[in-house]
């Protein structure tokens, strides 16, 4: 693969194939914590790293239930592998970014539940992607899911510092037509179809 395909690849996966916007997987983690700009990097870094180390640690569970002709077990299994991976990214997070763990919070055991992580798993192996590919799916859908929240974290940002925006709007409702633009501005990347 020359560099100019791994290039268009990439960009196809930040903008046109984003996960928030264009496929609607990991929406309750932006949504959550796009409070501020440097609390979403954090939630954003340790999502992205579980997306990875999904990819890696789901490819050959795949193998496995494909070898052993139960691939009905797909989603049980890659729940029961996400819900391990979690606790293990908390601890390496912990021993290495403490501060950044102490920002997470709560937020730490919701990224097992996220349906971007679980996506991308599900997504290459119904794709029947290589080991290879599929961990640069990961890393792409990880970087996407970064640009994504921390880009929609920005948006909410100066929506809060300067919004004139009516009583029933403020909160909750104004980042959901924040998010919906903004989704539509993504789906943009895709082309329009007639």
């Amino acid at each position: 693969m020359t560099l100019m395909e791994i290039i268009v690849l990439s960009l196809g996966a930040l903008l046109a194939e984003n996960f928030v916007f264009a496929r609607l997987l990991g929406i309750d983690p932006m949504m959550s914590a796009s409070k501020g700009t440097s609390g979403t990097l954090g939630l954003s870094t340790a999502v992205a790293a579980v997306m990875v180390m999904a990819s890696v640690l789901l490819w050959p569970v795949e193998r496995l239930l494909l070898a052993l002709h139960i691939p009905y077990m797909q989603t049980v299994a890659f729940v029961l592998v996400l819900s391990g991976l979690v606790p293990l990214v908390g601890f390496l997070l912990n021993r290495f970014a403490p501060a950044m763990v102490a920002g997470l919070g709560a937020a730490m055991p919701r990224i097992a539940l996220n349906t971007a992580v679980l996506g991308i798993a599900l997504l290459s192996a119904r794709e029947g992607l290589g080991f290879m590919d599929s961990v640069k799916a990961g890393l792409a859908a990880a970087l996407g899911f970064t640009m994504a929240t921390v880009l929609f974290a920005s948006i909410r940002e100066k929506v809060d510092i300067r919004s004139d925006c009516p009583k029933a709007f403020e909160g909750l409702p104004i980042a959901l037509v924040s998010a919906g633009l903004l989704a539509l501005a993504f789906m943009g990347f895709q082309g329009l179809r007639v």
